[in-house]
C-alpha cells in the first residue's frame, strides 16, 4: 500500500496543491510555517478520518473559505505502480464532513482503514508523561484503522456512554428511574468486553502493562450511588490506562512516567 498522489484544496495554508510521491522514501523539508506538518496531517486524515491536532474540522479549512478537500491516489499492492490496483480516497471538509472512495460516498466507518499509516512526532512523549485520556486516544488511533470490529464496538460504546451519562443526570434530578439504565448497561458491557480484549492483546504484543477498567453488572452495581451523584459512568474502557514498565537484568522494574529519564 502506497500513497502516490496527494491533492489539497483550501486545506490549512494550501489553496490548491498537488504532490506526487514517486520514490520509496520521501523527505519533506522547508522553512518554519511553510506547511510541512500540514502535509502529514492531510495523509493522516485520509488514513483515520481525523486530524491529529485540530479539535474541530473547520480549523483545517483555509481561513476565509467555506470548505476544504483532501484526496489521495492509493496503490493497494504490487511493485509496479502503473499496474497495481488503484483507489482514490477523498474527504470534503464541510458541515457535515463527507467521505468518498472512488467517487462513491461512504460512512466514516467504511472509509477508515483503506490507507494505513504510522505517525510519530515529538509530542508522542506525552504517551508516557501525559494523561490516561491521551493514551486511550492513542490506542483508538492505532486499532480503529486496522480492526473493523474494534472500530464498530468503540463507536457503539461511545454513543451508549453518552446516552447513559445523560440518563444518570436525569435520574439524579428525579426525572427518570434507575431501571431505565438496563438497556444502556447491556450495550456498554457487550461492546466494552470486546474493546478491553483487543486492547489487552495489542498491549501484550507491545509488552506494555495494561491497566483496565473492567465493566460488568457487578461493577456497575458497585458504583451505582456514586454514578448517579456524579452523573457519570465510573467504570469501563473509557477509564482504561496503560503503563511503560522497564526492567533491566538484576534491577527492579520501574515505571518510566515516574522514574524514567528523558532519553529512555
Amino acid at each position: 500500500m502506497k500513497i502516490n498522489r496527494l491533492s489539497l484544496q483550501n486545506f490549512r495554508n494550501y489553496r490548491k496543491r498537488r504532490l506526487e510521491f514517486e520514490a520509496k522514501t520521501t523527505i519533506i523539508c522547508g522553512d518554519n510555517s511553510t506547511g510541512k506538518s500540514n502535509i502529514l496531517e492531510a495523509i493522516f486524515l485520509l488514513a483515520t478520518g481525523k486530524s491529529f491536532r485540530a479539535e474541530k474540522d473547520e480549523q483545517m479549512i483555509l481561513y476565509g473559505q467555506e470548505f476544504g478537500r483532501v484526496s489521495g491516489i492509493i496503490h493497494l499492492g504490487g511493485e509496479n505502480i502503473h499496474t497495481s490496483e488503484v483507489s482514490e480516497l477523498a474527504i470534503f471538509l464541510s458541515k457535515p464532513k463527507r467521505f468518498f472512495i472512488n467517487g462513491v460516498a461512504k460512512r466514516m466507518m467504511d472509509f477508515v482503514g483503506n490507507l494505513n499509516c504510522v505517525l510519530f512526532r515529538p509530542e508522542d512523549i506525552d504517551l508516557v508523561l501525559g494523561s490516561p485520556s491521551g493514551r486511550r486516544a492513542y490506542l483508538d488511533s492505532v486499532l480503529e484503522p486496522v480492526d473493523r470490529e474494534y472500530r464498530r464496538c468503540n463507536l457503539s460504546y461511545q454513543k451508549g456512554l453518552r446516552q447513559r451519562n445523560k440518563l444518570l443526570e436525569r435520574i439524579r434530578d428525579g426525572q427518570a428511574k434507575r431501571n431505565q439504565l438496563l438497556f444502556w448497561d447491556q450495550i456498554l458491557i457487550k461492546n466494552g468486553d470486546i474493546i478491553s480484549q483487543k486492547r489487552e492483546e495489542f498491549l501484550k504484543w507491545l509488552k506494555l502493562e495494561y491497566d483496565p477498567s473492567r465493566i460488568s453488572p457487578l461493577r456497575l452495581n458497585q458504583y451505582n450511588r456514586e454514578e448517579v451523584l456524579a452523573a457519570t459512568t465510573l467504570v469501563g474502557p473509557h477509564r482504561d490506562d496503560f503503563r511503560f514498565i522497564v526492567q533491566r537484568p538484576g534491577k527492579a522494574a520501574k515505571d518510566l512516567s515516574i522514574y524514567g529519564s528523558r532519553g529512555e
